[in-house]
């Protein structure tokens, strides 16, 4: 009898230490998205070729997106590629945050937001400035001031009403501009070179 109960004791210890079991055991292989906040979440810590749905790949002059199990990068080496998320109906309020790591030039890689066929706004993080992309792949400068681009940061655009804002989260300098063209669509993100976005995030109030 009392071999039964030692027995039937290490059975439910066992099943209440297995991973995704109740209480706060962590699970094994979550992506550990340390800094970025959001209504959807992205490190790229599967690879995949191109990046899957609900990622839209390319447009606006970019191509596809691929990740390579430590962050996402140009599908074709060297190049530039662009991937918007359509993971909810986003709100024309919305904001789109990355890290992103580099050795050299970034070129037009940064964030998009409300980017849909009629066109975008982009931060090229390298530049320093908000652009808006039409769906004929024009880039219009609207400047902005953005901060300077540093690999590790963390960078915020986002979108209230008419106001653009370009922020890096992690040091609080910050931009913006003012501008009606674009209400709605989805936000996302645009690699160049040998640029890597290792962290994705957002939200929609």
């Amino acid at each position: 009898m009392l071999k039964a109960i030692i027995v039937g004791m290490l059975l439910v210890l066992q099943s209440s230490s297995r991973p995704g079991g109740s209480g706060t055991q962590a699970i094994a292989g979550l992506p550990n998205c340390t800094g970025i906040t959001g209504t959807v979440t992205d490190c790229f810590v599967t690879p995949f070729t191109p990046l899957q749905p609900p990622w839209l790949n390319g447009g606006f002059g970019f191509g596809q997106v691929k990740t390579d199990g430590s962050g996402a990068v140009p599908v074709t080496g060297g190049g530039k590629g662009a991937a918007t998320n359509g993971a909810i109906a986003w709100g024309s309020d919305q904001s789109s945050l990355l890290v992103y790591s580099s050795t050299t030039g970034i070129g037009t890689g940064g964030l998009f937001i409300r980017a849909s066929g009629s066109g975008a706004y982009l931060w090229e993080i390298g530049a320093g400035v908000i652009f808006g992309i039409s769906s004929t792949s024009v880039f219009t400068n609207l400047g902005g001031g953005c901060p300077a681009a540093t690999p590790g940061d963390v960078y915020k655009l986002s979108a209230a009403s008419t106001t653009i804002t370009c922020l890096d989260v992690t040091t609080g300098v910050s931009g913006s501009i003012s501008d009606p063209t674009y209400t709605a669509g989805r936000p996302g993100f645009a690699v160049d070179g040998d640029m890597k976005v290792t962290k994705f995030g957002a939200s929609s109030p």
